[in-house]
């Protein structure tokens, strides 16, 4: 079992209280502009967070395909506002009760000081339990989501980062996503997906794919479905997993929150520092003296400069 490049095969290696606005960092955070500021993953080879110390001369970084200096890298300790997202479409079917008892046992997992919503879609996106401390709260609606005709994956995404923006006491943001990754009906395209992902103060998303079988279904190369699970969760610098057994769905369950608690916080100097909206793209990586087999830097693709 491996996870990104290294899960399966390619997997190489996210309104109850409302607060004070915080200086958003979900995946990029540009409030000190032109620094640029973002949460990554150091994670080896299963998904599970590299020993520390990773510091910032192990790293090389490039904004727009030119290399540029980490300023600074620094581990992570805050909370975070984590949404569970399930798919609740009939193409899952069956498998919802499964997604359910998964959920609880991640639920259980997360640091208790993080702050949890619960949510489903089909058609539309349902916020069963809004962000909340209350992990009773969580676990009571699970029984609540029911299967429903219908998909819109991004667009479901797509509102509940504006959700997450909007009501998050915490600025580490985080989708992890139960789905089989099909999506029928969604209005926006893939364009505006990725823009509406990677504005500032957007989550992070895990993506747990829910196929046929346990995934043999998604080991044909090129299968479209799991191109767009890797769509979705390379934008903020995700991970994807997708099970083969039972066995590998429940250590997914077991890393992931694990994984999640090895955060760093990035700094970078943006290459050019205009406030006009551009998009710049970025790579963060091991440096070559410091690369070991399997290990990655889980880092957002880009971000938008702000336009004002």
């Amino acid at each position: 079992m491996r996870l990104h490049n290294n899960w399966i095969g390619r997997l190489s290696l996210g309104l109850a209280l409302l607060s004070c606005a915080l200086p958003a960092i979900g995946q990029v955070d540009l409030s000190s502009w032109p620094q640029v500021k973002m949460e990554v993953l150091a994670v080896d080879a299963d998904g599970r967070p590299l020993p520390p110390p990773v510091t910032a001369d192990s790293l090389e970084a490039y904004i727009g395909g030119k290399k540029t200096p980490v300023v600074e890298l620094t581990p992570v300790a805050e909370p975070q506002s984590v949404c569970i997202l399930i798919d609740g479409s009939d193409s899952v079917g069956d498998g919802l009760t499964l997604v359910r008892n998964k959920a609880r046992r991640l639920l259980a997992r997360l640091p208790a000081e993080d702050e949890v919503c619960v949510a489903a879609f089909s058609t539309s996106l349902w916020v069963v339990q809004p962000l909340t401390g209350d992990r009773a709260a969580d676990q009571q609606a699970l029984p609540q989501i029911y299967p429903a005709r219908g998909t819109q994956l991004r667009d479901a995404l797509l509102d509940l980062s504006t959700y997450m923006r909007e009501k998050s006491q915490h600025r580490s943001r985080v989708i992890i996503l139960f789905s089989d990754g099909i999506d029928e009906h969604s209005k926006s395209s893939r364009e505006a997906f990725k823009r509406g992902m990677e504005m500032a103060g957007g989550p992070v998303v895990h993506m747990i794919c829910l196929p046929e079988a346990f995934g043999h279904a998604l080991r044909k190369q090129g299968n479209p479905r799991l191109n767009a699970a890797f769509t979705i969760t390379d934008f903020g610098g995700g991970m994807t997993y997708v099970p083969h057994t039972m066995a590998d769905l429940n250590a997914i369950v077991e890393a992931l929150p694990q994984a999640m608690r090895s955060r760093y916080s990035l700094t970078l100097t943006a290459r050019k520092p205009a406030r006009d909206g551009h998009e710049e793209q970025i790579h963060i990586a091991f440096a070559k003296a410091h690369r070991s087999e399997g290990a990655e830097i889980r880092a957002p693709e880009g971000y938008y400069a702000p336009s004002q």
